[in-house]
């Protein structure tokens, strides 16, 4: 479907369902540092980063979080030339183009499941998260986006 504005979700919380929040902690970054260079090895593109905190409340059980994207077809492969290995576009199936990092879980005293992760992508692309059910709490299937300027919910 397509995408609309975004209701940012940086530093405040953002409910995409019944029962289920979440926020970036930080405006995306720059995941090497200000003065990060493209590397070829991942794609020409600098990545970037942020964290991500979801809580998911009792009641949310039918809930299904998924990755919608970014996904590439890429592979590792050594490449003599250069001597070293590179990715290379491939026919071979998409792989999710997204790093994750530090995924921690932990449950809050009102009984709420905390998901902290930290995530990385290339800053060609945006990282989006759908959020689905089958009995009506995710209702439009509402997605979370990140771009390389801001994170935010999709209704």
């Amino acid at each position: 479907r397509e995408t609309g504005p975004t209701v940012s979700t940086t530093g405040t919380w953002g409910s995409p369902c019944d029962g289920v929040r979440i926020r970036a902690e930080e405006q995306p970054y720059l995941a090497d540092g200000l003065d990060a260079r493209p590397e070829r090895r991942i794609g020409d593109a600098r990545w970037y980063a942020t964290t991500l905190t979801l809580e998911w409340s009792e009641g949310s059980e039918r809930v299904i979080l998924d990755w919608a994207g970014p996904y590439r077809n890429w592979y590792w492969d050594y490449w003599a030339e250069e001597e070293g290995w590179e990715f290379f576009p491939s026919w071979r199936g998409s792989e999710l183009d997204v790093n994750i990092s530090d995924w921690r879980m932990a449950r809050n005293e009102s009984g709420s499941v905390i998901h902290t992760a930290q995530i990385a992508w290339p800053e060609s692309v945006w990282m989006r998260l759908r959020f689905r059910s089958d009995d009506g709490s995710c209702d439009g299937e509402p997605a979370f986006v990140c771009t390389t300027a801001h994170c935010g919910l999709n209704p």
